[in-house]
């Protein structure tokens, strides 16, 4: 984004430039997120990203041109900055103590699921709903909790990790292939990043369409 200084003259002269974050589902139509720097621009004026790669340790590095001084002025001050993003780390639920969230409902499709966390502590539960007896009642589901994923059973994850397995004692998550999930996290002193698996997002029409016509939503959610 680039801030156009508030004069008439030299118009292409002052003013800062820096990196937002977008995003796509097909590499032509870009969405703007959050409308603020991604990068630390607390010491450059001006940060351009051009190159975007993975490193033989599985990094993920940018590599940006940088200047402490105003577009147009950069000649004497110009650099290269590398940075370092987290994988799929562009963004987190944060619990300074103790703090919990669960999901919209999901298909399950089979497969692992990890998460992406750093964290004292982290436990998962799944639960289902009464949308396949009740597929027209398109207000509310109830909540129905899974025999065998539980908070209690869940082993229970601390450290730092980009994909650890959500896994239950003596339980076998492939065994919900083809249910509709809501997972509930509860974490302790840390961040979660992301959530990985093969499972897609419904709303609440998505179920009823589901239930009835057996039609899932693509990736923009619709049927």
């Amino acid at each position: 984004k680039y801030e156009v200084p508030n004069i008439r003259s030299r118009k292409y002269w002052g003013g800062t430039l820096n990196a937002e974050l977008v995003y796509s589902y097909n590499g032509t139509n870009f969405n703007r997120s959050l409308r603020h720097n991604f990068f630390d621009g607390s010491k450059f004026k001006m940060i351009q990203p051009c190159s975007l790669y993975r490193t033989p340790d599985n990094r993920v590095m940018v590599a940006a041109g940088i200047s402490e001084k105003e577009h147009g002025y950069f000649k004497e001050s110009g650099g290269i900055g590398i940075y370092e993003l987290r994988q799929d780390g562009f963004i987190s639920l944060h619990a300074k103590n103790e703090g919990e969230f669960i999901t919209i409902p999901m298909l399950y499709q089979g497969g692992d699921i990890t998460v992406n966390a750093n964290a004292g502590k982290l436990t998962c539960a799944l639960y289902t709903d009464d949308s396949k007896q009740k597929p027209m009642n398109l207000l509310t589901h109830e909540l129905i909790s899974l025999d065998g994923f539980t908070h209690d059973l869940f082993n229970t994850f601390s450290g730092d990790s980009i994909e650890y397995k959500l896994n239950w004692k003596n339980s076998d998550l492939n065994s919900l292939t083809g249910k509709i999930i809501y997972l509930e996290f509860k974490i302790t002193e840390g961040e979660l990043f992301s959530v990985n698996g093969n499972l897609i997002p419904m709303m609440i029409c998505d179920l009823a369409r589901y239930h009835l016509h057996g039609i899932i939503p693509d990736i923009k959610g619709i049927g």
